[in-house]
C-alpha cells in the first residue's frame, strides 16, 4: 500500500470517529407517545378507592300518582255533570185556563210559563264503559313503562361511570408503560378503546334519562303540575352538567 493510500484511509478513519462522537453527545430521540383518548395530560394513575354507590331512584308509585293526577285528559271514572238553563211555556187543554168576556165578545186564554236548571249526566253503555277502562289501562301502562324506563337508565348511568373511572386510570398506567418501554403500544390502545366504549355508553345513559324526563313531563298538561313532576325528576338526576 502507498503512502497516499494509507493517508486517505487514515483521514476516512478520523471522519468517521467525528461523526461517532457527534452522535453520542445527540440528545436520544423523544419516546413514541400515544395521547390519553380525552387528549388530556397529567391525569392521574390512580384507581378510586371508594366503592360502587347505588343511585337515587324514584319511588315508582309515587311517580306514577304524579303523572296520572296531571294527565291532560282525566281518569275515566271521574263523574260528569253537565248543567243548562232552560226557558218556556206550557199549552193545552191541560194546562191552559180561556176566558170569555160578553161585554166584548172576545176570548183569552192564558197558559203555564216556567223557568229551570237542569243537571244531566251521561249514561254510558257496556260498551263505551269497556273501552274507556281499555284507554285508562293503556295510559297507565305507558306511564308505568316510562317510570321503569327512566329508572334504569338511571341505574345504567351509574354502573357505566364506575366502570369509567377505573379504566381512566388503566389507560393512563398503559401510557407509561409504552413510554418506559416495558410494554408495546397494543396494551394502551386495547385500553384507550374500553374508555372509548364506555364514554359511548355513558352518553347513550344521559340521552335515556334526558328523553324518559321528558316523556314523563310530556305526559302532564302544561302549567304547576308538570313543573311539579319536572322538579322531583330533577333531584333524581346525577351530578352531571351535561343533563342539567
Amino acid at each position: 500500500m502507498s503512502r497516499e493510500q494509507m493517508r486517505k484511509m487514515a483521514a476516512a478513519l478520523a471522519t468517521l470517529s467525528l461523526v461517532g462522537l457527534v452522535r453520542a453527545d445527540a440528545p436520544p430521540p423523544p419516546p413514541f407517545v400515544v395521547p390519553l383518548f380525552d387528549g388530556k395530560d397529567g391525569r392521574s394513575h390512580a384507581i378510586p378507592m371508594e366503592g360502587f354507590k347505588d343511585p337515587a331512584t324514584p319511588s315508582p308509585l309515587k311517580l306514577m300518582d304524579m303523572v296520572m293526577r296531571c294527565y291532560p285528559q282525566q281518569s275515566w271514572f271521574r263523574p260528569e255533570l253537565r248543567m243548562e238553563a232552560r226557558a218556556g211555556h206550557q199549552t193545552g187543554d191541560s194546562t191552559a185556563t180561556t176566558i170569555y168576556d160578553s161585554s166584548t165578545g172576545t176570548t183569552t186564554t192564558t197558559a203555564n210559563r216556567y223557568i229551570g236548571l237542569v243537571a244531566s249526566i251521561p249514561l254510558y253503555s257496556a260498551i263505551e264503559v269497556n273501552n274507556e277502562r281499555e284507554k285508562e289501562a293503556k295510559r297507565r301502562i305507558e306511564v308505568a313503562t316510562a317510570v321503569g324506563s327512566f329508572t334504569q337508565a338511571l341505574a345504567t348511568y351509574a354502573k357505566t361511570a364506575r366502570m369509567l373511572s377505573i379504566a381512566k386510570p388503566l389507560e393512563r398506567r398503559a401510557q407509561e408503560r409504552v413510554i418506559t418501554g416495558v410494554a408495546m403500544a397494543a396494551e394502551q390502545v386495547a385500553a384507550m378503546q374500553q374508555v372509548a366504549t364506555l364514554e359511548g355508553d355513558l352518553w347513550a345513559s344521559r340521552a335515556a334519562i334526558t328523553a324518559n324526563r321528558l316523556t314523563l313531563v310530556g305526559m302532564c298538561e302544561e302549567g304547576e303540575r308538570a313543573d311539579t313532576v319536572d322538579r322531583y325528576l330533577q333531584t333524581l338526576l346525577p351530578d352531571d352538567k351535561a343533563m342539567r
